[in-house]
C-alpha cells in the first residue's frame, strides 16, 4: 500500500502535470517550450478543469465518487487525444543545453536548497491556524462520499449550505485535497500536511525558474542565484503566519496561501509572456490560469480580476490597441462567473 501511495502520488502531483502540460501545449501549437513551463501550465490546468467540473457537481449534490470518475475520465481524454493527434512524445526528452563548470556548480547548490526547504516545510513547518475546517471538510467528503454536505463544526448532514460553506461552492479547495486523497490512499490530513505542500512548493520554484529569464536573462547561473536568494528570504523572514513567507512555509497547504505563494506569482508569469507577444496559446493559458486562481479561494476570484483588468489596461495604453484589451478582459469572465454564483446561493 505504501509503494502504491508514494507511487501514485508522484504520477498524480509530479509527472502527469507535465506530461498533461506539455501535451496542451502540443493542442495549441507550440512544440519549443520547456519542461518547467510545461509542469505549470499542466498544473495550473489540472485545478481550472477541476474546478469547471465540481462547482456544477457539488449544486447538483453528486458524489465525490462521480466527480473523481468524471475528473480523471476528462483528463485523460485530453491527454491521449492531444499523443494522438500530435505525437509530442519523443520531444519531451531532449538534450540540454550545454552548461560551464560555474552553471553546474550553482545548479547543484539550487537543489540542495530546493531539498532542504522540502525538508523544512514537511518535518519542521505546521500551523492549523483558524483553518483546520477545510481539513475536516475534505476528511467528511472522503468518508461520506459527498461534496459539501456535512456541517464541518458538528459533522451532521446539511440540505442547504450556509456561512463558510457557501464560499467553499465556488472554491471547492477541500474537495480538491480530498480527491487526491481519495486517488491516492493517503489520509486527508497526511496528504494535505505532509505529501501535498512539497509538490506545491516544486510548482513555485518553477514559476521562479521562468520567471527568472524575464528579470535578469537566461543565463543558468543567474538564474540559480535567483531562486536560491529567494529561497533564503523565505528561510529568514517568516516571522508570522501572516506574511507571504509564512504563508509559503507554514501554511502552504491553505486555500489563501496557494493564492499567495503560487497564484499571483503564476498569473503574474502568465501577464508577462502575453504582454511579449499575443497568440492563440498565450489567451488560452492566460484563461486558464484565470480559472485556475479560483479553486483555492475566493481571494483568488478577485485577484484575478483586478490583475487581468489592470493588464488589459496597461496593454492597451502601451500598445495602443484596446481591441486586443477588451479581447484580454475576456478572461475575466470566469472569475464574473464564479461571483454571480456566490452572489445568488
Amino acid at each position: 500500500m505504501l509503494l502504491y501511495q508514494i507511487g501514485s502520488s508522484f504520477v498524480i502531483l509530479g509527472l502527469f502535470p507535465l506530461l498533461f502540460g506539455r501535451g496542451l501545449y502540443a493542442l495549441l501549437g507550440e512544440q519549443d517550450v520547456t519542461n518547467t513551463r510545461s509542469y505549470c501550465f499542466g498544473a495550473a490546468a489540472s485545478w481550472a478543469l477541476f474546478q469547471l467540473l465540481a462547482v456544477p457537481f457539488i449544486l447538483l449534490k453528486a458524489s465525490l465518487t462521480a466527480l473523481t470518475a468524471a475528473y480523471l475520465t476528462l483528463m485523460l481524454a485530453l491527454f491521449l487525444y492531444s499523443v494522438i493527434r500530435c505525437r509530442w512524445l519523443k520531444t519531451l526528452f531532449r538534450r540540454p543545453k550545454t552548461c560551464s563548470r560555474w552553471d553546474r556548480v550553482l545548479l547543484i547548490l539550487l537543489l540542495l536548497t530546493v531539498l532542504a526547504m522540502l525538508l523544512l516545510i514537511v518535518r519542521y513547518q505546521h500551523l492549523d491556524d483558524d483553518d483546520a475546517r477545510f481539513v475536516v471538510t475534505a476528511v467528511d467528503a472522503i468518508h461520506t462520499d459527498t461534496l459539501l454536505r456535512v456541517n464541518p463544526a458538528t459533522g451532521d448532514m446539511i440540505d442547504a449550505w450556509a456561512g463558510e460553506l457557501l464560499r467553499d461552492i465556488v472554491s471547492p479547495w477541500s474537495i480538491f485535497q480530498a480527491f487526491l486523497s481519495k486517488i491516492t490512499c493517503w489520509h486527508p490530513a497526511i496528504l494535505i500536511h505532509t505529501v501535498h505542500p512539497p509538490a506545491l512548493f516544486l510548482f513555485l520554484v518553477f514559476i521562479l525558474w521562468e520567471m527568472s529569464a524575464h528579470l535578469i536573462g537566461e543565463e543558468i547561473r543567474y538564474r540559480s542565484l535567483f531562486c536560491i536568494l529567494f529561497m533564503l528570504i523565505l528561510t529568514f523572514a517568516g516571522f508570522n503566519s501572516w506574511s507571504a513567507e509564512g504563508f509559503t512555509l507554514l501554511r502552504i497547504w491553505q486555500g489563501k496561501a496557494v493564492i499567495a505563494a503560487i497564484g499571483i506569482p503564476y498569473l503574474t508569469l502568465v501577464l508577462i509572456n502575453t504582454y511579449q507577444g499575443l497568440s492563440r496559446g498565450r489567451f488560452v493559458e492566460l484563461l486558464t490560469a484565470s480559472v485556475a486562481l479560483c479553486l483555492p479561494s475566493n481571494m483568488g476570484i478577485l485577484m484575478a480580476l483586478m490583475l487581468i483588468f489592470s493588464f488589459g489596461l496597461v496593454y492597451g495604453i502601451s500598445k495602443k490597441s484596446w481591441k486586443t484589451a477588451l479581447f484580454l478582459w475576456l478572461a475575466m469572465f470566469p472569475a464574473f462567473l464564479y461571483t454571480g454564483i456566490s452572489l445568488l446561493l
